[in-house]
C-alpha cells in the first residue's frame, strides 16, 4: 500500500532526521510530506529529472542534485532557494558533509565539486576519467570517495583536491 500519492517515478527519498517528513525525488522536483498525515508542505522544482534530494540535519533544508546540471540548496518551509551549484552536466549525487558546512556534488562532466554551505561559495574541484555516479564523505570530512562510469573507486583530500588512490 502506498501512502504518499506521488503521479511520477521515485527516484531518490530522504526522511529528515526528526522523523516527520520525507523528501520525494519525483520527475523534476522534489515534494516534501508530512508523514503523520500525508499532507504535500512543498514543492521545489528543477529543469530536469531529481537524482538526489537529502535534509539537512537541522531539518529546514533540502539539498538536491538534478539532471539539469544544477544542486541546489533550499529552505523547504518557504520553498525558498538558498542557493544554485552549477556543474557542465547532470549532477548525479549532492551530499553534505558530517558537519554540514560543506557540499560534496559528483556530476556527468565528470567533476566531484566541494562547496560552502553559508555562501555556495565553490572551494575544490577535482575531475575523475569518467562521470561521478556516487559519492561519500569520510567521517572526519577530510576526504571524499568517489565511484566513477571509468571503472574507478577513488580517495581524494576534500581541501586539497588531490588524488589520494584508486581502485582498481
Amino acid at each position: 500500500k502506498s501512502i504518499l500519492a506521488i503521479a511520477a517515478e521515485v527516484r531518490t527519498l530522504d526522511v529528515a532526521a526528526d522523523g516527520r517528513h520525507i523528501a520525494v525525488g519525483a520527475d523534476k522536483e522534489v515534494q516534501v510530506f508530512d508523514l503523520a498525515t500525508g499532507a504535500r508542505r512543498a514543492r521545489l522544482p528543477h529543469d530536469g529529472l531529481i537524482m538526489t534530494a537529502v535534509f539537512h540535519a537541522a531539518g529546514n533544508r533540502i539539498l538536491s542534485a538534478s539532471r539539469d546540471g544544477k544542486a541546489r540548496l533550499w529552505d523547504w518551509q518557504t520553498s525558498s532557494l538558498v542557493h544554485t551549484l552549477v556543474h557542465r552536466d547532470a549532477v548525479m549525487t549532492a551530499v553534505f558533509d558530517a558537519g554540514e558546512t560543506r557540499i560534496a556534488t559528483g556530476s556527468n562532466d565528470r567533476d566531484l565539486a566541494v562547496w560552502d554551505t553559508a555562501t555556495g561559495r565553490q572551494l575544490t574541484i577535482m575531475t575523475h576519467g569518467g562521470d561521478v555516479n556516487d559519492l561519500a564523505w569520510s567521517r572526519d570530512a577530510r576526504r571524499l570517495f568517489t565511484a566513477s562510469h571509468d571503472g574507478t573507486a577513488s580517495v581524494w583530500d576534500a581541501t586539497s583536491g588531490s588524488l589520494l588512490a584508486a581502485a582498481p
